[in-house]
C-alpha cells in the first residue's frame, strides 16, 4: 500500500503533467520556496467542492509561494493563492479511460473499501456494546437500532461490489464542478470517477470516497432525508479520524452519507 499526499507542491506537479506544462527554469540565487505539511482544505458544508473552490479555500489555505515576474518563486506571507484545478482548459469528450496506472490505483482503493467495510460489518455484527457507543457519537444521537446499522453496511456493501465504476472527464459536466471528485449516477446504476482529480488524493480519502459514493448508491440519503441528496461533509481529515469526525454538523446524521463512510471507517479499525 501507498499513499499520494495531498499536497501543494504534487497539486501544481500534477497540473503541469496533466496540460503539459514544462517546469520553469529556476533564477539563480533563488531557492524554490516549498510549503510545508500537507495542505488539506476542509470543505464548507453543503459545498460540492473537495476544498477548491474560492468559497472553501477562502481563510482556510496556509501561506504558499507565488511565482514572482521573472519566473522565480518567493515566499510571499500572508498570500493565500486559490488553488489550481486540474481541469482548468481540459477539452475532449467526458467519457474517458483510465491510464494503465490509474486503474491499478482504483483496483487497489476498491479492493480496500471492501475490506474495510466488511470489517465494519463483522465488527457491528459482533455485538461489541463499542460499535454502538461510536454510532451514536458519529450519528449524534442518544439511542441506535444497531441491526439498522448493521442492514445499512450490508447495503454498502454490496453496491461496492455491484455498482460498476467508470471514468469521468473534466468535460463532464458534475466532474468539471470545482473539486468534485466522484459522483454517483441520478438513477443511482453506476459511480464516476472524476480524472485526474479523484488520484490527486491520499489512499484514505480516495477509499472513503468509494464508500461515500456506495452509500449514495445504495439510496441511504435519498431513502431517510426524502428530498434528494443530502450532501453535508464531514471534516475533511486526510488521517482515520474519530474523535467526532463530524462535529462540525449538527442534527440527526443517520440520513448523511458522509457519516455512514466516515462510521464505516472507524467501526473498522476499531477507534
Amino acid at each position: 500500500m501507498f499513499e499520494w499526499q495531498d499536497d501543494a507542491a504534487y497539486r501544481h506537479a500534477a497540473y503541469r503533467h496533466v496540460h503539459h506544462v514544462p517546469e520553469p527554469e529556476p533564477v539563480p540565487g533563488m531557492q524554490r520556496a516549498v510549503p510545508s505539511g500537507n495542505a488539506v482544505l476542509q470543505r464548507l458544508p453543503g459545498c460540492a467542492c473537495g476544498g477548491g473552490c474560492p468559497r472553501c479555500s477562502s481563510g482556510l489555505q496556509p501561506a504558499m509561494a507565488m511565482r514572482s515576474a521573472d519566473g522565480g518563486t518567493a515566499p510571499q506571507p500572508g498570500y493565500a493563492p486559490e488553488p489550481i484545478d486540474l481541469c482548468i482548459g481540459s477539452q475532449g469528450p467526458p467519457q474517458c479511460t483510465f491510464t494503465q496506472r490509474q486503474q491499478h490505483v482504483l483496483t487497489a482503493v476498491h479492493y480496500d473499501a471492501l475490506a474495510v467495510t466488511s470489517r465494519a460489518l463483522m465488527g457491528v455484527s459482533s455485538g461489541d456494546p463499542y460499535m454502538a457507543t461510536l454510532a451514536r457519537r458519529i450519528f449524534h444521537v442518544q439511542a441506535i437500532d444497531m441491526q439498522m446499522v448493521g442492514n445499512t453496511i450490508a447495503s454498502i456493501l454490496n453496491r461496492l461490489r455491484s455498482v460498476p465504476i467508470t471514468c469521468g472527464s473534466c468535460t463532464d459536466d458534475t466532474c468539471n464542478t470545482a473539486g468534485v471528485n466522484a459522483y454517483t449516477k441520478d438513477d443511482l446504476s453506476g459511480i464516476v470517477v472524476c480524472q485526474p482529480r479523484f488520484f490527486a488524493n491520499n489512499l484514505t480519502i480516495q477509499r472513503r470516497t468509494l464508500i461515500h459514493e456506495a452509500a449514495h448508491a445504495a439510496g441511504i440519503d435519498q431513502a431517510r432525508v426524502g428530498q434528494g441528496r443530502n450532501e453535508q461533509y464531514c471534516r475533511e481529515d486526510p488521517i482515520v479520524s474519530c474523535a467526532d469526525p463530524c462535529g462540525n454538523l449538527s442534527g440527526d446524521l443517520r440520513g448523511n452519507v458522509d457519516a455512514w463512510a466516515r462510521y464505516i471507517e472507524c467501526a473498522s479499525f476499531g477507534y
